[in-house]
């Protein structure tokens, strides 16, 4: 669940609906994410992040940016949270 908020949030805070920010927020929270990781997210600090998460806000990132760099972190992604999980990640970030 937290690799989901992290890519909703990145997204929503990019389009900046600040609705959509707070939904994403309450349902983190309801789903038990660190709210250190959640301020990390919310202060646009992925360095602050594990690193698989930090690689999923970089991916939401590469991925709003249209840069190719998405290709290399997709694939390692992929081997995190198979195939079900990108495709998850990628609705989060839609």
């Amino acid at each position: 669940p937290e690799a989901w908020h992290v890519a909703g949030l990145v997204s929503s805070m990019r389009e900046d609906c600040g609705t959509c920010v707070q939904i994403h927020v309450n349902l983190a929270v309801q789903d038990g994410m660190k709210r250190d990781w959640l301020d990390a997210v919310l202060r646009r600090a992925p360095e602050e992040l594990p690193p698989h998460l930090h690689d999923v806000y970089r991916f939401a990132e590469s991925i709003l940016d249209g840069d190719p760099a998405q290709m290399e972190l997709r694939e390692d992604l992929r081997k995190l949270y198979g195939d079900e999980g990108l495709v998850e990640l990628s609705f989060a970030i839609s």
